[in-house]
């Protein structure tokens, strides 16, 4: 069995040397890709990296731990880029297929970056879709907003099952058509069931957000999805936007947890609320231990019980209650 295709095998015990995330080594085939200096003529090793993420996706095989490494650059244009572009919709539908960027791992921006092609005319909706269960995307970034006409933006759709998202800058609604229009969001989960997003940063701070549109938008019974240690950036001129939309009946199972997270809203105006939410969404949405500026409340409603609150909160409120409308 091939454990790694570096140049000389670089395996000990069997288990590729190269490591992976969080200590778990991915002892699938590694395919290098590098968009300025890759050809999807060559093998895919760090000496003869391919061009485009759909040549080395289609070398992976499904349930093999292969990954996918995108080789960054400090630049987004040419001579050199980190900057891979997509001309339709990714689809990532093989499980335990990997995706991780080979950049400095910074919070916002990172200079492995996945983005439309600048000569783009229409929208890519959604530009990555998930369908794959068990697989891991780390440090690399979106940018969508290139080519927008007046139609909605969606970033990423999930359905797709305990995928792990870390240090993924999801750079949606980058163009104000977009981000002007309700059916706008960065991420969807919609059946999604138990993916964990540590340390993303999901939205942009550069575009005006105008209408009721949502950060993360939930649909068809999403289950245990967590968002730890994420950053939500808004830049709101209207007081309609949201960072979380579970309005569908239905739209989560169980629960939505976001936990030790920041929602910064750095617009001309007052978020009226951070979530909207249903009679009946099927679950609850835990807030627990997070800050936030530039929204009046937590939740529109003063008795909206789908909405909880743990840990430290204002107002004098305890843990585990529902929130008020004085919350913020």
């Amino acid at each position: 069995m091939t454990y790694t295709n570096f140049p000389n095998g670089a395996t000990s015990f069997g288990i590729p040397l190269v490591g992976g995330i969080g200590g778990i080594p991915f002892t699938g085939n590694w395919y290098f890709v590098d968009a300025a200096a890759g050809s999807d003529g060559n093998e895919g090793t760090v000496d003869a990296p391919l061009q485009t993420i759909a040549q080395a996706y289609a070398l992976c095989t499904d349930g093999n731990n292969d990954v996918v490494a995108l080789i960054g650059a400090p630049l987004t244009s040419a001579p050199t880029t980190g900057t891979f572009r997509l001309s339709a919709t990714l689809t990532w539908a093989k499980s335990a297929t990997h995706m991780i960027g080979i950049t400095a791992p910074t919070r916002v921006g990172q200079r492995a970056r996945i983005a439309p092609l600048t000569t783009a005319t229409t929208n890519i909706n959604p530009l990555f879709s998930v369908t794959a269960q068990g697989c891991v995307f780390a440090n690399f970034s979106f940018f969508q907003g290139t080519g927008q006409a007046s139609t909605d933006e969606q970033l990423a759709t999930i359905t797709g099952q305990r995928n792990y998202f870390w240090n993924v800058d999801f750079g949606g609604m980058g163009n104000a058509a977009g981000a002007a229009r309700a059916g706008s969001y960065v991420i969807l989960l919609n059946g999604a069931q138990e993916n964990t997003f540590s340390r993303c940063t999901i939205g942009v701070d550069t575009i005006a957000r105008t209408a009721a549109n949502a950060s993360v938008k939930c649909t068809t019974a999403a289950t245990r999805n967590i968002f730890e240690d994420c950053l939500f950036p808004v830049y709101a001129t209207a007081a309609t936007p949201l960072v979380f939309d579970m309005s569908a009946t239905g739209s989560i199972d169980r629960y939505l947890l976001i936990r030790n997270s920041i929602i910064i809203n750095s617009g001309s105006s007052t978020l009226t609320a951070v979530i909207a939410s249903t009679a009946s969404p099927g679950g609850v949405a835990v807030f627990d231990n997070n800050t936030v500026v530039g929204a009046a409340n937590y939740a529109a409603s003063a008795t909206d019980a789908t909405v909880k609150v743990a840990g430290p909160v204002p107002n004098g409120h305890t843990s585990g209650v529902a929130l008020s409308s004085s919350t913020s």
